[in-house]
């Protein structure tokens, strides 16, 4: 089952897609896009039969393996470090989920371990989250799970070491780890990401011997998270130009000064419909074109809550727009 997000769904993905690429940044990941049709080959060695007659992608660290068996990244130093944005989908009913990852190859050093959950905690503070909590495991060494947890404990991370915590992919070597809520609303914790160490994975399906180290978050819940948590993640900015005309042959002109305020980085609209006046209430301002702009070359402008009029000549514009509209967002934060 495939999933749509529309409306404000749709701006929040967006506002998480884009925090988690400033993130990302910081952390020096490159982005990768890889497509949701994968290598059959590749999706047999590493998940079951199941796939093989759609090609289907059941786990996005799929298309980073085989860009890397491909030799995609050669020349690049290590560790590899990518983050990606995609949908996969699930083994038993095909449906479709949202993920922000991040995979690190090239390192079994413990500090990738900790980097990476150190990076889905800050995540999550960035969001604003408050209610969750990092649970944290190991599949085999010791030594490196003791020295992961020490380094959590540096960086004055809270965990639990939950001992019954295991995760659906059966490639997880080392260290393994999941964020989940505790918010009593929720029937279950939901998990907001998760991840682990697979060195193994990459020499099992025939690759040079390669640990990693991935995270895998889960926006479908994270999404869930926030609508119960109360939260207004993104503030839609609204529109600060409404643009309409008293005539059609002001329509020509009309389209040139909608796009010159677009690009200098106004939102605007164009009265397409030849709606009302009188009517646009989305907007913070209101540009008029008449006759009077198309022969004098001045503007006249309505202040959309206060009704306040005043003319402006075009080359003016911009300035003026630029200092009423910082004045009313100013105003909106009080």
């Amino acid at each position: 089952m495939t999933l749509d997000i529309i409306g404000s769904d749709a701006k929040n993905f967006l506002y998480i897609e884009n925090l988690f690429k400033n993130l990302m940044e910081k952390y020096n990941y490159q982005y990768i896009k890889t497509p949701n049709i994968e290598d059959e080959q590749i999706l047999s060695l590493i998940k079951s039969d199941d796939y093989l007659d759609y090609k289907l992608s059941p786990d996005l660290v799929v298309g980073v393996i085989r860009n890397y068996l491909s030799g995609k990244f050669e020349g690049q130093s290590l560790p590899l470090k990518v983050w990606y944005s995609g949908s996969a989908f699930e083994e038993n009913n095909y449906s479709e989920t949202y993920y922000l990852g991040i995979n690190t190859l090239g390192s079994a050093s413990p500090t990738v371990d900790t980097e990476v959950i150190n990076a889905t905690i800050n995540f999550c503070r960035l969001l604003g989250l408050n209610n969750f909590s990092l649970k944290i495991n190991t599949n085999g060494d010791v030594d490196h799970f003791d020295k992961v947890k020490k380094y959590l404990e540096e960086l004055e991370i809270d965990y639990e070491v939950d001992e019954s915590l295991t995760l659906l992919q059966n490639y997880y070597t080392d260290t393994i780890f999941s964020v989940v809520t505790n918010i009593s609303e929720l029937d279950d914790q939901l998990i907001i990401g998760s991840g682990g160490r697979y060195n193994n994975l990459i020499k099992e399906i025939g690759g040079i011997d390669t640990p990693g180290f991935d995270l895998k978050i889960n926006i479908n819940n994270l999404l869930t998270i926030l609508n119960y948590d109360g939260f207004i993640m993104n503030e839609d900015e609204g529109l600060d130009v409404y643009v309409g005309i008293t005539d059609e042959d002001f329509i020509p002109y009309s389209l040139k000064l909608v796009e010159a305020l677009r690009m200098n980085a106004f939102n605007v609209e164009f009265n397409h419909n030849n709606i009302k006046m009188d009517k646009i209430n989305d907007s913070k301002f209101i540009i008029i074109v008449d006759e009077k702009t198309i022969n004098d070359k001045i503007l006249t402008i309505i202040n959309n809550k206060t009704k306040e009029k005043f003319e402006t000549p075009e080359e003016y514009i911009i300035n003026l727009l630029d200092e009423k509209v910082s004045g009313v967002d100013e105003e909106n934060l009080y």
